[in-house]
């Protein structure tokens, strides 16, 4: 249990860094007006990792032990950082200073809108991980009854809905913007519809589970995408 605890916890810590790096960058390396674009590209190509986790990985299992998929895994880790390190070049902009940082960080903090935006993307953002990561699995295999192969073909299906949700935000949330949509109104909107999602997931034979946690999915990844 503990190694086990460890591993989750280095593997959050991993992707928390990753994410926050990777977000960093894009908004030194594009203009404003392109980062929900790019922002959005990223976080598709992180769900192609989702999907590789799933049947394809359930596949390559059967032939190889579980050891060697996870040695590679480390070998891929090691790889994209030196390639990271060698290959990619510095950004036009100068680097900030730290006082210049943290100045920026407290006016952020200070900001009304952070109190309302942190917490619709904490929850929209959380649930909708957990969705994918915690809960769609045991819950098609005890709810539904699929076995293993067919529980891993859903959980492809489903975070390819991640992939395409990332991919048609990207596209349509600066062109809302100039339509006149406002930001916060999305997110409410998507934030009703994940609990929409939820209520109906409670209420509804499990027959309609796989769609309605599609569109958790959708609704409530869709509140931090856009």
């Amino acid at each position: 249990f503990y190694s086990m605890a460890l591993a989750r916890f280095l593997i959050g810590l991993g992707v928390a860094g990753g994410l926050m790096c990777a977000l960093q960058a894009i908004s030194q390396w594009f203009p404003r007006e392109r980062l929900p674009l790019i922002n959005n590209l990223m976080l598709a190509v992180g769900g192609l990792g989702s999907m590789a986790a799933t049947w394809p990985i359930q596949q390559i299992n059967l032939m190889v032990e579980w050891r060697l998929i996870f040695w590679g895994l480390v070998a891929v880790a090691l790889i994209v950082p030196a390639l990271l390190l060698t290959i990619t070049p510095e950004p036009d902009k100068p680097k900030s200073k730290a006082n210049r940082s943290l100045g920026t960080m407290v006016q952020i903090i200070r900001h009304p809108a952070f109190y309302v935006l942190v917490p619709a993307m904490t929850f929209g953002m959380a649930s909708g991980m957990s969705l994918q990561s915690l809960w769609v699995g045991p819950w098609v295999t005890d709810r539904m009854g699929y076995d293993d192969e067919a529980k891993s073909l859903v959980l492809l299906a489903i975070n390819a809905t991640f992939v395409v949700t990332a991919l048609g935000l990207g596209w349509m949330a600066p062109r809302m913007k100039a339509w006149g949509w406002s930001i916060p109104a999305l997110m409410l909107m998507t934030l009703m519809g994940g609990a929409v999602a939820y209520v109906l997931l409670a209420i509804l034979p499990p027959f309609f589970g796989v769609w309605l946690f599609a569109v958790a999915i959708i609704c409530q990844n869709g509140t931090f995408l856009i």
